[in-house]
């Protein structure tokens, strides 16, 4: 395996756009004097380094790595025992100035630049000494990174300077987390190898980091950052991360992304690998498992999975641990403002590498690429299965009967077993049985391969909404089920637990344009946010009728997010009629859309869903809604979990925080969160159509352009469907006799 790690390299104007502004001077110092101010992430050099030899470059960082959306700035006096002035706005395309209000005859002034921490602005800073101690955490373990990154940036100005009205000051600003590209392959040097990925995780990821940088001349020595200053462990994560990586091919290979704070564990001497393999250095990194454990609290990635070899007479469970640092042998740091370009590749099971750890199979096992417990919406995660012999195996729900929310397949695609209905594969025969979800299947010879857990929703009984009934952070209100393996050649098994968290209630008012409440609907709340930073999208989303209908709709997020997946993919009323409108990814004429020709011709629907970007707010939502008629995708009616609107976004802060209330909990509760209500439309890709979020820690209302990377919560009206008790058939989409039509406005599906 081989490690790339490159710096990151940017050098990109950050934008800044009045739409908020607060500034701090004292009193006596009213009659201040202005400067102007730029704001630029610091560029950085690329190392790629390889274990035959090293080349040095520039890269680019991307877009969300440099972008800026909020500033404070900080005016000390010269030795920076005391705070003169601080000012904060928030920052948007295309302005690319801060002005900020200076006090008179103090001399020269340090200036203290952070970007991306709202927060801090409510706390007191009276000196750089008080920055310095400052420390960012996060309480979750990709936390460093929330649609933009943590920066920081200083900058000294003398007397003339400030006298200098034209005078543009610069303030080169660092990021103070990493950025991780992960790579895996699977290049086998025998070629009849195989392996079968199971997950992978990311270990000892720091939950702090000091805001000002610490800077260490001496790589071999541990950092004095935050994570290894107290020495006990604290500063770090206590689990792991799983990633979620992107690709199916491991011959082509699949990646992952993530971002963490700095962690300087130091470095070990070269002369520990040469008295082991001399100067073969191509050797020298066989030994960083070895060497890397005793650097305990090294940031590390493990890949775990199934090795078969000896054209298929081993198997072993295998996994392969990566440490982070500037080489691929001796450096275990990571620093901050850096990217770290990681390409792995498998090509043998070898004991030699002390990185691997690999044990023989000889029973069943299942390893799950999902954590316990999943949330309540609708399920399909990936597990890998194997069994030795080649007499079959079987999957199947343990208890069936008491478990029927809990199915299994083949297929990550849900197909529900209808009586009398047929699936028919691509090929025009009919499909294979264990691709469509049941509570068994099984197969012929012996398993190593993808199988998939589908759970139904969990809506608890809650007749009264009853908001303090809400427990989905307590294990005892988890349901569980298992699923089993087994080997029929052997008859070994392994039982694997399922835990899904019941959705939570929250009762909300119902609000005219003066503020009153006319009425209470009843929704159902999620909990965890299986992806995040994720884009508005409909960038260039022209301002049709529908969409200028729905900037006012702000109770109704259920209509809305059905309304944007109807314009994404409807279907003009004759699909070979290329002169007609429809959904902006069937690549038809469409004057509202400018995305309309970026694709060929299509009249089928899975297709063109398929199109939609992963990181489009509409394509995580149907991922948690359920296709109940095995029509093969998700049709408008089988929308029922959905990104809220703005009130009732807003309203979801009010049942965290009120008096009273307050029992409705979710993951990064205190982040940005997009609504499904948009505001002004795009025209060019340089200036995006906006939408409107909310700042859940706040409160606080507000819009920003979508390709804005914020969190989505969804939510689920109480009476749409719960699904019968087999959990496995059609059923339809309805509302509960209590619902207010009047505030419901679907647009009819065409």
């Amino acid at each position: 395996m081989m490690r790339y790690l490159t710096s990151l390299a940017v050098c990109l104007l950050l934008f800044a756009a009045c739409t908020r502004e607060w500034e701090d001077l004292p009193s006596s110092d009213a009659q201040g004097e202005g400067i102007r101010i730029v704001l630029s992430a610091e560029s950085m050099e690329l190392v790629e380094t390889r274990a035959e030899d090293a080349s040095y470059t520039e890269e680019t960082s991307t877009e969300a790595d440099s972008r800026v959306e909020h500033v404070i700035i900080y005016a000390f006096n010269s030795d920076g025992t005391s705070l003169l002035a601080r000012y904060q706005q928030d920052l948007e395309y295309p302005d690319k100035e801060v002005r900020m209000m200076l006090p008179v005859n103090k001399g020269s002034v340090l200036l203290h630049a952070v970007c991306n921490y709202e927060k801090l602005w409510d706390e007191n800073i009276g000196s750089v000494q008080d920055l310095e101690n400052k420390l960012v955490s996060i309480t979750q373990p990709d936390g460093a990174f929330n649609g933009s990154m943590v920066m920081h940036g200083t900058l000294g100005i003398g007397q003339a300077d400030l006298s200098d009205k034209a005078k543009v000051n610069v303030i080169w600003v660092k990021r103070i987390a990493a950025r991780v590209d992960f790579a895996l392959k699977f290049d086998p040097e025998d070629p009849t190898d195989k392996f079968y990925l199971g997950n992978v995780k990311v270990y000892n990821i720091p939950n702090r980091a000091y805001l000002v940088e610490r800077v260490q001349d001496d790589p071999a020595a541990a950092g004095t950052d935050a994570a290894t200053a107290a020495g006990d462990g604290n500063g770090f994560w206590g689990g792991s991360l799983l990633l979620q990586t992107e690709g199916e091919d491991l011959a082509a290979g699949v990646s992952a992304r993530f971002y963490l704070f700095e962690n300087r564990q130091g470095r070990e001497s070269d002369k520990v690998y040469r008295l082991k393999f001399a100067d073969n250095e191509n050797m020298w990194q066989t030994m960083k498992g070895e060497v890397g454990r005793t650097y305990p609290q090294a940031t590390y990635i493990q890949v775990s999975g199934t090795y078969v070899s000896d054209e298929g007479r081993t198997t072993q469970s295998v996994t392969y641990d990566i440490y982070l640092g500037e080489n691929n042998y001796s450096d275990f740091n990571v620093v901050r403002n850096s990217h770290y370009n990681i390409t792995a590749t498998i090509k043998t099971c070898n004991k030699l590498d002390t990185r691997v750890s690999a044990t023989i199979l000889n029973g069943a096992q299942i390893t799950p690429a999902f954590n316990n417990p999943l949330d309540a919406h609708c399920n399909a995660v990936r597990c890998l299965g194997y069994t030795r012999n080649t007499a079959g195996w079987e999957v199947y729900v343990e208890n069936p009967d008491e478990h029927p929310w809990l199915e299994v397949s083949l297929s990550s695609q849900y197909r529900p077993r209808i009586a009398g209905k047929t699936y028919m594969g691509t090929d025009g025969n009919e499909l294979d049985p264990n691709m469509i979800a049941s509570s068994r299947m099984e197969g012929q010879g012996a398993m190593a391969g993808y199988f998939y857990i589908h759970t139904d929703e969990y809506i608890p009984e809650n007749l009264t909404a009853d908001e303090s009934l809400n427990n989905t952070t307590d294990p005892a209100s988890w349901r569980t089920g298992y699923v089993v393996l087994r080997d029929k050649g052997n008859n070994s098994t392994y039982r694997l637990e399922v835990k899904q968290r019941p959705a939570q209630v929250v009762r909300m008012p119902v609000k005219n344009l003066l503020g009153q409440v006319t009425s209470y609907n009843e929704y159902f709340v999620e909990y965890e946010l299986e992806e995040k930073n994720l884009t508005w999208g409909f960038l260039m989303y022209g301002a049709n009728p529908v969409m200028t209908g729905m900037i006012n709709d702000r109770w109704d997020g259920l209509s809305n997010t059905r309304k944007l997946y109807q314009e994404a993919v409807k279907i003009p009323q004759d699909p070979d009629d290329d002169s007609t409108d429809s959904g902006i990814y069937w690549g038809a004429y469409n004057g509202y859309y400018t995305v309309a020709d970026q694709y060929p011709r299509s009249t089928d629907l899975e297709t063109v869903v398929n199109r939609i970007p992963d990181d489009h707010m509409i394509k995580y939502v149907l991922g948690k809604n359920r296709d109940r008629n095995g029509n093969g995708y998700i049709d408008y009616e089988e929308i029922v979990w959905y990104v809220p609107a703005l009130d009732e976004l807003a309203e979801l802060y009010s049942a965290m925080h009120d008096a009273g209330r307050g029992n409705v909990f979710f993951q990064n509760s205190e982040d940005k969160f997009h609504s499904s209500t948009p505001y002004l439309a795009g025209y060019t890709a340089e200036v995006p159509g906006r939408a409107f979020y909310v700042k859940m820690g706040s409160g606080e209302k507000s819009f920003a352009m979508r390709d804005r990377q914020y969190n989505v919560i969804c939510c689920r009206r109480k009476g749409a469907w719960t699904g019968n008790e087999d959990a496995g058939y059609e059923g339809g989409v309805t509302v509960d006799d209590e619902w207010n039509e009047d505030d419901v406005d679907v647009m009819p599906k065409q």
